[in-house]
């Protein structure tokens, strides 16, 4: 966070600096780090629908498969009396109802989202509030020089909130396959984000595990109903 640097900043003033220059500084290393976001973001998302299109490929029978199947079909009517429910999954589950792990993944998901909709209201909304600044540990002047940064910033937590309610709301209403990569391209930004957070900055490990919980089991989760 701008607290960490504040030795930095001062020393950049005390060699010449002006605000505008340090200001732009922090604005481009926040642009950079969007960009990187952006991308582990896009690389999460097509590992999500390659997981997704691996777990629904059907499986070939073999030879012995296929006879051993054909004879136990051959007598199946006459035991069943009934034709097959065609809303039936190939796991035994109704079409419209949701694997266990999968639900679970979603609700986790969603608690991510509202850390990163709380987030985003400290950033960018309250960010030089007494409250915020104690938060964040940041004297009134650091708040100050340090706003358009948080603003940004937040908004960038907003949007992978916004990702992974998109992601839980698609998955909810049918949409799996969809959902389901909306859910992990969220959800794994946001740990890439707290991964990033605590390898940087050790001291801020207690802010990057609030970040990075909900995120890391939404993703398990996820994945293990999804393989399952």
């Amino acid at each position: 966070m701008p607290s960490g640097r504040s030795r930095e900043f001062g020393m950049r003033r005390a060699i010449g600096a002006q605000a505008h220059q340090i200001s732009g500084l922090v604005m481009s290393e926040a642009a950079l780090v969007g960009a990187m976001g952006g991308v582990v973001e896009a690389a999460t998302g097509v590992f999500a629908l390659l997981v997704i299109t691996m777990s629904r490929r059907p499986s070939v029978p073999d030879g012995s498969s296929r006879a051993t199947r054909s004879a136990a079909d051959a007598g199946a009517p006459a035991r069943a009396g009934a034709p097959l429910d065609p809303h039936t999954t190939r796991h035994g589950r109704c079409q419209g109802t949701l694997a266990p792990m999968i639900a679970t993944g979603l609700v986790l998901a969603a608690l991510a989202a509202l850390v990163h909709v709380y987030i985003f209201t400290l950033e960018s909304v309250s960010w030089t509030s007494p409250r915020t600044r104690a938060v964040f540990g940041t004297t009134p002047e650091q708040a100050e020089a340090t706003r358009e940064l948080a603003f940004n910033q937040g908004f960038y937590n907003l949007f992978l909130a916004v990702v992974a309610v998109a992601g839980v709301i698609a998955t909810a209403t049918g949409a799996t396959a969809v959902g389901a990569a909306l859910v992990l391209a969220g959800t794994g930004s946001m740990l890439a984000a707290a991964l990033v957070l605590v390898l940087s900055s050790p001291d801020k490990a207690r802010a990057a595990v609030t970040q990075g919980t909900f995120p890391l089991l939404a993703v398990v989760a996820t994945l293990v109903g999804l393989l399952a």
